[in-house]
């Protein structure tokens, strides 16, 4: 049975009422190239039971190959996409046509000379969003390229699935990263907002500087820049851990759910190689 295609191995082992599907991709470590069957019922729900080629793998390594076609199927289903979306929104209405109106207006102004240092600095803020948007749009990019490589050779090895482990974790480090940013825009911007209104520097060309500023300060979306970075896990946690670190913790924060809930009994239940099945 060891040399028999992973289509003969599951034809030999499916049941009454089964369905099985054959993972479009094989995976390929520095160990061997792992095929995957999945067995389901048309009435069940998400996971079924699992087979894998070569037929004859020892319990650990099937553990290992379990994780990695789980996390193989995952992440080949775009997982950064929103991510991207996100990055490729047209801020020009918003931060960016402000930045140009502080630049171009503002710091010609002697009237703000007070206000300078936070001029600069929310202009200063601005630019780094702008650029990890870019750089997130840059990885968005590179995460595609992988995908497309799978698709066309039918084959993703152990070193693609890193990579792609690795730019969703880095992505949501630049994410995390912007979102702190726009934070720390809010102090400089309610400085030049409340300099704006005592001075009576709100009207005429400066009416729509005032008003963006406004908005910017008290948008649904920013003043909800405390929850979001709870979702990272807070940002004191976070700041006294290392890139490398950070980006280690955004991934296991996306992976754990699968790691929870597809456990080793899930494995000993539903994987029905031959070494599975002598351990339970």
């Amino acid at each position: 049975m060891s040399n028999e295609s992973i289509h003969q191995l599951a034809e030999k082992h499916k049941k009454f009422m089964e369905k099985v599907d054959i993972f479009p991709y094989k995976y390929k470590n520095s160990v061997a190239t792992y095929e995957m069957a999945h067995f389901y019922r048309l009435s069940a729900n998400l996971y079924g039971s699992f087979l894998y080629s070569p037929y004859h793998l020892s319990y650990e390594e099937v553990k290992d190959v379990f994780y990695s076609f789980i996390l193989l199927d995952e992440y080949m289903k775009n997982k950064i996409s929103k991510l991207n979306d996100y990055a490729s929104m047209d801020y020009t209405d918003s931060y960016y046509g402000f930045r140009e109106d502080l630049k171009n207006t503002l710091l010609k102004d002697e009237r703000f000379e007070p206000v300078l240092a936070e001029i600069e600095s929310i202009i200063k803020s601005i630019d780094f969003v702008e650029e990890s948007f870019a750089k997130n749009t840059m990885k968005y990019d590179e995460y595609q390229k992988i995908i497309s490589q799978i698709k066309a050779e039918g084959i993703a090895t152990e070193f693609q699935l890193k990579e792609m482990r690795r730019i969703l974790g880095m992505c949501h480090v630049i994410e995390f990263e912007h979102t702190l940013e726009q934070k720390k825009l809010l102090d400089p911007l309610k400085e030049l907002y409340t300099f704006m209104k005592q001075n009576q520097l709100a009207d005429g060309d400066l009416k729509t500087i005032f008003q963006k500023a406004h908005i910017l300060l008290y948008d649904k979306s920013v003043i909800e820049l405390d929850n979001s970075l709870k979702r990272f896990g807070g940002a004191d946690e976070n700041s006294a851990l290392s890139y490398e670190e950070l980006v280690e913790k955004f991934i296991n924060m996306y992976e754990k759910d699968f790691f929870k809930a597809l456990n080793e009994d899930f494995i000993k239940r539903r994987v029905r190689n031959p070494s599975v099945q002598k351990a339970k």
